[in-house]
């Protein structure tokens, strides 16, 4: 089956030369190159085995590091996306996904996994032929099944809910409910779960034109769309898992012995007004700066790169390396 598999898309956010933070969102299905590809919410690739690998281990090492336990991701939220999952899959790779029904249950059988995984019409996990932990719930089975990250915006006007928007005065309450993510990139699931949308950004060097907007993009979020967007990094090695616990891995650039890949997530985001929720996905690649750009693109790389504030710099770790890296991309011609 993997065979039949397609090769990776191919993603190039930085055309324009200039590092910016930005929602950047555009409806899901603009064209950028990769043809009937573009318009799926969940890609798949011959690199199918490398991204489940890392998904087990992670798994495996603690579970609820990559998906630590949900706060107030309501039932009906909870059902709308995890049969979004399941819908999505089927009807996106109907080579890999296929569902039936055994009387009130519904079994989902992937190909590529060969997982049986089986849940009742409430969206309840009955059963699953893998998982190491056993898999918590349908959402972290249906998540361990693919190539992206998943997180759960939830939105609420009720005082009940968690945590308003952070330094937004009267805002509506929205937070995280749920988060699976195991491609970490310098930043970890259980510090951002129950967290409002500023909070959960408030790392990120000039998030603060963003920090007032975001009512009305959390709104957005849960009310429009779907939408794609992308953001981009570096990193020195194609290792999928940078949870900040390993705080220098694949940020180390060696002039003497260089490697040097562009990271770039190609995000999702699809709306459930009628629960207030939105589900957000991450897809990683990775491009070889050396093999994979053009001249055109390696100069862009490095108009982008100057383009990077002080703090941008500190914040995607090239305070050191910033002139190396320009240095480097020179000399490549």
């Amino acid at each position: 089956m993997l065979e039949r598999l397609p090769k990776p898309a191919r993603f190039y956010p930085l055309a324009h030369g200039k590092y910016e933070v930005a929602a950047g969102l555009r409806p899901l299905g603009t064209d950028t190159g990769n043809g009937a590809m573009d318009a799926k919410c969940f890609l798949l690739d011959s690199e199918y085995p490398k991204y489940r690998k890392t998904k087990e281990l992670a798994r495996a090492e603690r579970l609820e590091k990559y998906y630590p336990l949900s706060v107030d991701f309501a039932l009906p939220a909870y059902r709308a996306v995890t049969r979004f999952l399941v819908d999505s899959l089927v009807k996106e790779w109907p080579d890999y996904f296929f569902v039936s029904t055994d009387g009130g249950r519904s079994i989902l059988e992937c190909a590529l996994t060969a997982e049986r995984i089986v849940f009742d019409g409430e969206m309840n996990l009955v059963s699953a032929s893998g998982g190491q932990p056993p898999y918590r719930d349908l959402f972290d089975a249906l998540a361990s099944q693919l190539q992206e990250d998943l997180s759960v915006w939830m939105r609420s006007t009720s005082e009940a809910a968690p945590d308003p928007i952070a330094g937004v005065e009267n805002a509506p309450k929205e937070w995280m409910g749920a988060i699976h993510l195991c491609y970490a990139n310098h930043w970890g699931a259980e510090e951002k779960i129950g967290r409002a949308f500023n909070r959960v950004h408030a790392p990120v060097a000039g998030f603060g034109k963003l920090a007032k907007a975001a009512p009305g993009l959390v709104e957005m979020m849960t009310a429009k769309g779907p939408f794609t967007r992308f953001a981009w990094g570096v990193a020195t090695d194609t290792e999928l898992n940078h949870h900040p616990q390993n705080e220098f891995q694949g940020r180390m650039f060696d002039a003497a012995n260089p490697e040097l890949y562009l990271r770039i997530e190609r995000q999702t985001l699809t709306p459930f007004p009628d629960v207030g929720a939105s589900l957000f996905t991450i897809r990683t690649y990775f491009l070889d700066c050396s093999k994979d750009l053009s001249s055109e693109e390696r100069d862009a790389f490095s108009r982008a790169i100057d383009s990077m504030s002080p703090e941008s710099l500190v914040y995607k770790g090239m305070t050191k390396t910033k002139e190396p890296i320009k240095a480097w991309l020179a000399g490549l011609g």
